[in-house]
């Protein structure tokens, strides 16, 4: 085992006045809390004025409903005159979560409305108030962008013919299939992609393969929160997920198959950044997955004419572009208004705000065990991982069941970390194991350890056996060849027999995490996630749990199983840079953040 220690390089330069001395000028002013330190939001100097429930023909003859909130004169009430940008999210929750009252002026845009800006919020079809089959993020659904998009520039009243795309979750993942799809030269000059990830199969609803509760609330949750015609799409390709054959193999949608490829943003990488389209991406740690980072990294390598779903090394050239914020919170925390505008108006007013557009740290990351805020360019962050073996030799035995029941977990931990380190990227856990049955699940948790004893959970990852296959070509290895981030083909259920020795490569979710000097590292190998940790029903509990849906011919083989775990040569590897790689950031709360401490210097 060894700790890598990287040479830091800090450039300090101090610019010193000799001679006659001068009158001192009047005192700078204090930067603002906002990106670049020299802007920030305008006064509200209008006041909105709604017209709801408008039809947009699409180019198949369907029609999708709009609302569309406009700067209003702030005495009069009545409509300002001029022309104004406009900024246009795609919603499948109107119905939902009622938004139709007609005699309501109030918006889920008005704080850009009130600072000049049109609001545009279209029903996606099959959802709320439009007409239509609905697709579930579809390519019919992304050509409905592009319809929205032309008629948000072109024909809607008082457009001055520039259109931005906003919205979090599933409002953020249809900006991703518009953008693909629109080509260059389109009216888009800006979006703001919030609370997505690159690859929703392998992230959000199969985590690795394993049916997450996300995949069972879109499959049979939809009809509540996304309309009949949606739930009746999707209702059978989730049944499908679930099926299985006399071979045991279920149906496409369980693999990284044609449904799947039609939904991987990483996929449209390079479509995307082909319509020259400004990207402001915005996380956070407690996301399903992998999160956005491997989406920046996709656009970032697209726009230099490199792999999409190659690492992003050190040293390679990005541009300020595409940006990622990435902060302590999980789905849907951490949005500013305040930040989303400052992007929107230097992009689309071309408005010096100060805004870093060229940068050449675009990744804006909050380290966690710090809560210190830092920027960087690159992901992974480092070329090289820390190896840890499980141990020289022996064999240790593991009992399918929860994480509290007897026997159920090993654990293995590392001499304490005297300097401490930085745990930089993507990790991984490489097992060598046989199971009594043909089936194996592992669940992989990454702990700090205090030296008091107390143990803080990291990150976290989880595998079948049957989909243990990896894709040699899409994983990510360090320059010892140590996979830093596996990568699963996902693509069939390849069962072992019993009693086999196999080797499991399982890939631990990325974390930027401090490890204070004294600390220790530990792995923890379960079988099942804790059933506290899966949501259930609409219990927002935790969203980064993988493990806790194997389909019912999966957990059938599950059932009674033990492991055999092989300690040599089983081992995990991590990205350890030295304790306080990242200089600090200015950062603190806005005045729009909501008491959100956010990065202020790009």
């Amino acid at each position: 085992m060894r700790l890598m220690r990287l040479a830091v390089v800090v450039a300090a330069v101090v610019a010193g006045v000799v001679g006659t001395s001068v009158a001192a000028g009047p005192a700078p002013h204090p930067p603002t809390s906002y990106p670049g330190g020299t802007w920030q939001p305008p006064p509200p100097s209008f006041g909105v004025v709604a017209m709801k429930d408008v039809p947009v023909r699409m180019d198949d003859g369907v029609n999708l409903v709009v609302d569309v909130y406009y700067p209003a004169d702030a005495k009069t009430g009545k409509r300002a005159p001029g022309r104004f940008p406009v900024l246009l999210t795609q919603t499948p929750y109107t119905r939902s979560i009622g938004l139709t009252s007609a005699a309501s002026s109030e918006g889920p845009g008005d704080f850009f409305v009130e600072r000049g800006y049109i609001f545009v919020s279209a029903d996606v079809r099959g959802t709320g108030r439009s007409s239509g089959n609905g697709g579930f993020f579809s390519p019919r659904d992304a050509k409905d962008g592009v319809d929205l998009v032309h008629w948000s520039a072109r024909v809607l009243s008082g457009s001055d013919g520039d259109v931005g795309l906003t919205g979090c979750s599933y409002l953020g993942q249809t900006q991703l299939y518009t953008a693909a799809m629109l080509g260059p030269g389109s009216p888009v000059k800006a979006m703001v992609p919030a609370c997505v990830n690159g690859d929703p199969y392998r992230d959000t609803y199969l985590e690795n393969g394993i049916p997450s509760p996300a995949w069972d609330g879109a499959g049979l949750a939809a009809g509540t929160l996304l309309g009949p015609t949606i739930e009746g799409y999707m209702v059978p390709q989730y049944l499908d997920s679930q099926s299985n054959d006399a071979h045991g193999q279920a149906g496409d949608n369980a693999y990284d198959r044609t449904f799947w490829h039609d939904r991987d943003h990483l996929g449209h990488a390079t479509a995307i950044v082909r319509t020259g389209i400004p990207a402001l991406l915005w996380d956070g740690w407690i996301e399903p997955g992998f999160g956005a980072l491997e989406l920046y990294a996709a656009l970032q390598n697209a726009a230099f004419g490199r792999p999409p779903t190659s690492p992003l090394q050190p040293g390679q050239p990005t541009t300020g572009r595409y940006q990622l914020i990435v902060g302590d919170w999980t789905h849907g925390g951490g949005l500013d208004e305040g930040i989303m505008l400052e992007w929107f108006d230097t992009w689309i007013r071309h408005v010096n705000t100060g805004l870093p557009v060229d940068t050449r740290t675009p990744i804006h990351m909050q380290e966690l065990g710090t809560d210190r805020w830092v920027n960087t360019a690159s992901y992974p962050m480092t070329t090289r991982a820390t190896r840890y073996s499980f141990g020289a030799s022996g064999r240790d035995p593991l009992t399918w069941a929860q994480p509290s029941a007897p026997g159920s977990t090993v654990t293995y931990t590392t001499p304490k970390l005297v300097h401490g380190a930085t745990l930089a990227g993507p990790a991984s856990v490489t097992v060598y194991a046989s199971s009594s049955n043909g089936e194996l699940e592992l669940m992989a948790d990454l702990f700090d350890v205090a030296p008091n004893g107390s143990a803080t959970p990291i990150t976290r990852g989880g595998i079948l056996g049957s989909l243990h296959a990896i894709d040699p070509h899409r994983t990510w290895y360090d320059d010892a060849g140590l996979p830093v981030r596996p990568f699963l083909s996902l693509q069939r259920d390849e069962y072992v027999p019993a009693a086999r020795t196999v080797r499991y490569d399982i890939p631990l979710q990325p974390k930027l995490w401090a490890v204070r000097p004294g600390h220790a590292l530990r792995l923890r190998l379960s079988t099942q996630a804790d059933e506290r940790d899966c949501m259930t029903a609409m219990e927002h509990v935790v969203w980064a749990v993988i493990g806790c849906k194997p389909r019912p011919a999966i957990l059938a083989k599950l059932a009674g199983g033990t492991y055999t775990i092989v300690r040599a040569p089983s081992f995990f590897s991590v990205p350890l840079l030295p304790f306080g790689s990242f200089a600090s950031t200015r950062s603190g709360p806005t005045p729009t953040s909501g008491g959100v401490a956010l990065p202020l210097d790009w």
